[in-house]
């Protein structure tokens, strides 16, 4: 694991103590967690703005295509498919 030094502002730090104290964890462990959410919210900025595909997004998130799909649901992102899609993979599923 690397090290990085970074400058931040004392209201950077109390969100990091704050996460820190509401997860029972160390200030290092919630600043990690901030990092890769914001890391996670950017990319979903950028689909919703179409500037990566769903493939794209999945790849960077580490996830399969269906499970994405799901994630983009669950926080109220529509999903990219048409009623011809899902007709498509019910019938892949027979």
């Amino acid at each position: 694991m690397s090290v990085l030094s970074v400058r931040l502002s004392q209201e950077e730090l109390n969100h990091i103590k704050k996460l820190a104290k509401e997860n029972n964890a160390d200030q290092s462990q919630a600043a990690r967690q901030l990092i890769n959410e914001g890391w996670e919210f950017h990319l979903l900025c950028m689909y919703r703005e179409g500037e990566i595909s769903l493939g794209s997004l999945a790849n960077e998130l580490k996830i399969p295509l269906s499970s994405a799909i799901d994630f983009l649901g669950k926080i109220g992102v529509a999903a990219p498919l048409e009623y011809e899609d899902y007709l498509q993979g019910l019938d892949l599923l027979k």
